[in-house]
C-alpha cells in the first residue's frame, strides 16, 4: 500500500486548478490509498482555536455560544459529550 502526505509544502504552482482539484483521484488510481492532510489539519486545528480566542478576549462567553451554535445549526455536532443545553443557541 501506498501512502502520500498532500502537503501545501509541493510545488502546486506548476498544476491548474482542475488539475489540483483533480490530484487526489489520480494518484489514487496509481496505487496511492491512504493520503494525508497533516499539514492542512494542523493549519484548520489553530485557525479555529485562534479565532475562538480571539472571539473569547472580545466577548466572553457569548463568542463561545456563537461558535458552538454554528456547529450545532451545520449539524456537525461530533462530541460524546451532550450538545449545549436547551435555550443556549435560541439567542445567537
Amino acid at each position: 500500500m501506498l501512502a502520500y502526505n498532500c502537503s501545501p509544502s509541493f510545488n502546486w504552482s506548476n498544476l491548474s486548478d482542475d488539475d489540483i482539484a483533480s490530484f487526489q483521484k489520480e494518484i489514487g488510481k496509481m496505487g496511492y490509498k491512504f493520503q494525508f492532510i497533516t499539514l492542512a489539519g494542523f493549519h484548520s486545528l489553530n485557525y479555529s482555536m485562534y479565532e475562538l480566542s480571539r472571539g473569547y478576549r472580545d466577548r466572553g462567553m457569548a463568542a463561545i455560544r456563537a461558535s458552538e451554535c454554528r456547529i450545532r445549526r451545520r449539524g456537525t455536532w461530533l462530541y460524546r459529550t451532550p450538545p449545549p443545553a436547551r435555550g443556549w443557541c435560541r439567542l445567537v
